[in-house]
């Protein structure tokens, strides 16, 4: 959407995030609200449906270049533009703090009294509404903040290609996205950093290694890799970590740390 602000009316890439934030945000809210009513796989259809339904309408719309896609406008170096042409340099400094100011986000909202009352529906909806709190309301505005970051994240990208086209909401694309969150764990703040920590590293080795001999391996091992997660650990390796004999060791470790460095601060003092 922001591309299109850009090349049809030449508004500046930061006010379109910001306008891209609410209005895609408001229309995840408008779209979602009949489907969370189905749960488990049913909604999961609904949602490749969508994203099918959006990817072929875009492929055929004249308006924002059908299949092949919107290419931004060139020019001299513009911070105001997002736009650096002399090296991609600047790019990954404006990524670092927009993934620094969306942890910071996510953190505070996970300790927020919002944040609770969404890990209450996570876990038990049923439970969730006996004790007050609406599973649809709250849905609707993890939604709404989901989809938001996303069309922000999203404006940094085309910016970055200087391109973007319909294919980037092929299902393919869909399982990198999701397969950090799931492999570092999920409904842990840090489970997708450390994901993707794990998995961008190996997508580029598979990537530069098997694509030219294999096509499309690198997607076959993450298919496995997502079957053996879901199969074996489906909490992730931060899910695992919370319950394994390895985090108690630790905890016992640092708590007589503690105890040896704060008890004798206080029998030195007693003394």
């Amino acid at each position: 959407m922001t591309t299109i602000l850009i090349t049809k009316a030449g508004i500046s890439p930061w006010v379109g995030m910001v306008l891209v934030f609410f209005a895609i945000g408001l229309m995840a809210v408008i779209m979602f609200y009949p489907c969370f009513i189905l749960r488990g796989p049913y909604f999961t259809l609904v949602t490749i449906a969508f994203g099918e339904t959006f990817r072929n309408l875009f492929t055929n719309w004249g308006f924002v270049g059908k299949g092949q896609g919107l290419l931004l406008p060139g020019g001299k170096n513009s911070l105001a533009l997002m736009r650096f042409t002399s090296s991609k340099v600047p790019y990954y400094y404006l990524a670092l703090v927009m993934f620094l100011l969306c942890y910071l986000a996510v953190v505070l909202l996970n300790r927020s009294k919002l944040g609770y009352a969404l890990k209450t529906v996570r876990e038990d909806e049923d439970t969730a509404n006996a004790i007050g709190i609406s599973p649809m309301k709250y849905k609707l505005i993890a939604a709404f903040i989901s989809a938001g970051m996303m069309a922000v994240c999203g404006t940094f990208y085309a910016n970055y290609y200087r391109y973007i086209e319909p294919d980037i909401m092929m299902n393919t694309y869909s399982v990198e996205f999701v397969l950090p969150a799931v492999i570092g764990g999920i409904g842990n703040v840090s489970g997708p950093v450390l994901g993707a920590l794990i998995l961008t590293p190996l997508s580029e080795y598979l990537r530069a290694n098997l694509s030219s001999i294999i096509p499309g391996a690198n997607l076959l091992i993450y298919a496995v890799i997502l079957i053996a997660v879901i199969r074996f650990q489906p909490k992730g390796i931060l899910g695992w970590y919370e319950t394994s004999n390895l985090k108690k060791k630790i905890d016992k470790a640092l708590d007589a740390v503690d105890r040896k460095l704060f008890g004798g601060e206080k029998s030195v003092k007693s003394s």
